[in-house]
Parts: C-alpha cells; structure tokens; sequence
C-alpha cells in the first residue's frame, strides 16, 4: 500500500490530470456540436507525461531522504500503546 501511495501515484498523476482534461474537453467540443475540433487521446504528450511522473518520484523519494531522523545503524522502535496512551515511534542510536 505504501509503494502504491508513495511510488505510483505520483507516477500517475500527470496521466491522470491529463485524463481528466481530455475528457472534459471532449465533451465541451461535442456539445458545442463540433466534435472534430476536439482533441484525440492519441494526441498525448506522453514524454512530457512520463518526464513530469518520474521527477514527482524522485521529489518524493529526495523529500522522504531528507525528512528522516534516524542515522545508519539506528534500530527503529515502533509506535507503542502505554497505560493506553500511543507513544511515538523513535530511533534509538546504536550503542
């Protein structure tokens, strides 16, 4: 779920805001009775697409890189429930 979240949405966001304005545009040139005038799917720039999917990837993955508080050879301790209140998770340094 986190790599569908994380990975391949912001792949596919560009696609999919493409998507939405072909669709809508489609539809506009269609109802104003001129549906040649209207753009085809085929007409995509798909590069631009793929060029702008891949680079929120890496401003994803750079964002993450730089948000993190653990060094290398931390040990992570996860979220617990103590005396019913949650505790936060934390790293703990190596020793």
């Amino acid at each position: 779920m986190r790599q569908l979240i994380f990975v391949i949405l912001p792949f596919l966001l560009p696609s999919l805001i493409y998507l939405f304005w072909w669709l809508r545009a489609r539809k506009r040139a269609v109802d104003a009775g001129q549906p040649e005038q209207a753009p085809g799917l085929g007409d995509a720039p798909i590069t631009l697409l793929l060029g702008v999917g891949v680079s929120f990837v890496v401003l994803m993955i750079f964002g993450f890189m730089l948000s993190g508080d653990g060094r290398p050879g931390d040990k992570y301790i996860p979220p617990r429930t103590v005396d019913g209140v949650i505790q936060p998770g934390y790293f703990e340094p190596r020793k």
